[in-house]
């Protein structure tokens, strides 16, 4: 049995079962950080998700539109999420004001979007500035300008790694935030 239905610094879980499925036989835990398949592996398994919340964002074709994540962005048509956005939102919600969970929404939108940004994908970089509250120059720069020598353009690795870095420290202080002002 493996669950890896982990958030920010999540565990795959492991279990060997005895023989008769009566027991635990002997248990992996493994630790992992939210790593670059979780955040931008394209081609993805028609069965796995990105990070299950962000996968859900636009279910509902109001929200999808608002967060800029319809026409253009492409879905898993064969997995039904709709009412388990609905039913997500509704949970999540709890504890925090509307504007607070207008706020949350917006910056997963955000980090989805980071999550196309590619050293020549200007429109990912438009897009996830809306939702960051910065202008898309200002986050070009940061993404695709090298500090050394001042100015130079960095190579696509490097894009992907600053990328990378940014979609895990984001991810994580939302979360942070969120659970801080819910409780």
């Amino acid at each position: 049995m493996l669950n890896r239905c982990s958030t920010r610094m999540g565990t795959i879980n492991h279990y060997i079962l005895t023989p008769n499925g009566n027991g635990i036989q002997s248990c992996r835990i493994l630790p992992f950080a939210l790593e670059t398949s979780r955040v931008c592996m394209l081609p993805r398994p028609a069965h796995q998700s990105n990070f299950l919340i962000l996968h859900q964002l636009g279910a509902a074709k109001h929200s999808g539109h608002h967060f800029r994540l319809l026409p253009d962005c492409k879905y898993h048509t064969n997995i039904e999420l709709k009412r388990s956005w609905e039913a997500t939102e509704e949970m999540m919600s709890k504890g925090l004001g509307p504007d607070t969970w207008a706020a949350v929404v917006e910056a997963l939108t955000a980090i989805l979007h980071l999550g196309n940004v590619t050293a020549n994908n200007f429109k990912a970089i438009e897009d996830a500035s809306l939702g960051l509250g910065v202008t898309s120059a200002e986050l070009a720069d940061y993404l695709l300008k090298s500090a050394l020598p001042e100015g130079s353009r960095k190579s696509s690795e490097q894009v992907t790694v600053t990328r990378d870095a940014m979609i895990k420290a984001l991810y994580r202080a939302l979360l942070d935030v969120s659970m801080r002002t819910a409780l």
